[in-house]
């Protein structure tokens, strides 16, 4: 491919700095783009590369700058706020868009706009990070290896180490409330409400259901009917943890006290650093249930979130721009189920094996 045929917008945030420095080492020269002038510039002349600076709400300008290439990787979040024009831009210009979101009301807009999507011959992918693209290829699997599966619990388990632009959109994504699905519909649950205790490479985790956008992926991909996405928390102590979630959940529905909440969790949580990014791991499991209440289940180990998110996302611009698949589809749709196998250091732990009972998970 021409070694400047896609676009990272948002490339100097945490996550697309990860990006461009896998795309560098697989031998790609991707034009980078974001909002601020001087931080693009900054580091487009760090690595020798193209850059542009373009508001996102300057539509026209945006896309002018983003017919240049085949593809733009949309990387700036809050994604609730900006996927929706860069992906009305990408549909303007005809150019394949692929985000990392984790939110839910940006995957429907997505899917929203597939029939468009197809008329301009074009791929919308959202979810492409380690959020969304773990949990689906994996659901999608084990639905195929389970088909009559009828229940579906997906549990996340990583060290809880956050950049500024994941807290960001986390908030976001809590401030939506609880959401599980059921019989195929998305259902406002009690925000954490059926927590449970897990157990991931041999430690006991704490996990409560929240509302990823797994939820709308996952069923999209699979079509089952009943769906709960779990979180396991990064610390102990916290049986206390679902009856504090309500007042949570009021507090975060008030925009000045999400702004504070961000600004006390980027002082008090731990950042990702050097050592974290090459040693960290992180565990996506799935078990299912089906209509004789037999149950299977999965689980997947990768490296780090955010290294794995920069491997994934310039996988699939490779995969994409060899196939072109075209219209709004989920990760394992546009990319395969196994894709997140070639990612580096992805490996099965466990696939189709007899459940142990709630609180046995291994």
């Amino acid at each position: 491919m021409p070694e400047q045929s896609w676009m990272i917008y948002g490339a100097y945030g945490f996550t697309g700095q990860r990006i461009v420095d896998y795309a560098l080492a697989r031998g790609h020269r991707p034009v980078l783009a974001g909002r601020s002038k001087e931080k693009t510039q900054c580091l487009a002349e760090r690595y020798g590369l193209d850059w542009i600076s373009v508001d996102l709400e300057q539509h026209s300008e945006l896309v002018s700058a983003i017919r240049q290439v085949r593809l733009v990787v949309h990387s700036a979040g809050p994604f609730i706020q900006t996927a929706p024009p860069m992906i009305q831009a990408c549909l303007d210009a005809g150019v394949n868009y692929i985000d990392i979101t984790g939110e839910i009301p940006v995957v429907q807009f997505t899917f929203a706009h597939n029939r468009e999507a197809k008329r301009r011959e074009i791929l919308l992918l959202s979810g492409a990070g380690f959020d969304v693209i773990t949990s689906d290829c994996l659901a999608k699997q084990l639905s195929l290896r389970a088909p009559d599966t009828r229940e579906l619990e997906i549990i996340a388990a990583t060290d809880g180490r956050l950049s500024s632009g994941t807290i960001h959109s986390a908030l976001e994504i809590l401030s939506y409330g609880g959401r599980v699905r059921r019989h195929g519909k998305l259902v406002a649950v009690p925000l954490g409400k059926g927590g449970q205790k897990f157990r991931f490479a041999g430690q006991e985790r704490f996990a409560i259901p929240v509302p990823r956008c797994d939820l709308e992926t996952v069923y999209q991909s699979t079509g089952i009917p009943n769906i709960t996405s779990y979180l396991a928390l990064p610390f102990t102590g916290v049986d206390r943890i679902p009856q504090l979630l309500p007042a949570l959940f009021t507090a975060l529905s008030i925009k000045p006290l999400r702004k504070l909440a961000r600004i006390l969790a980027n002082l008090v949580l731990p950042r990702p650093d050097a050592s974290n990014l090459s040693s960290g791991a992180a565990y996506i499991c799935a078990r299912s249930t089906n209509v004789y209440g037999n149950q299977t289940q999965a689980v997947l180990e990768t490296t780090e979130p955010y290294r794995f998110t920069a491997g994934a996302v310039v996988r699939a611009v490779e995969r994409i721009m060899e196939t072109k698949p075209v219209g709004a589809m989920t990760p394992s749709q546009a990319l395969g189920h196994d894709f997140i196998l070639e990612v580096d250091e992805t490996r099965m732990l466990e696939m189709g094996a007899d459940l142990a009972p709630p609180g046995e998970l291994s």
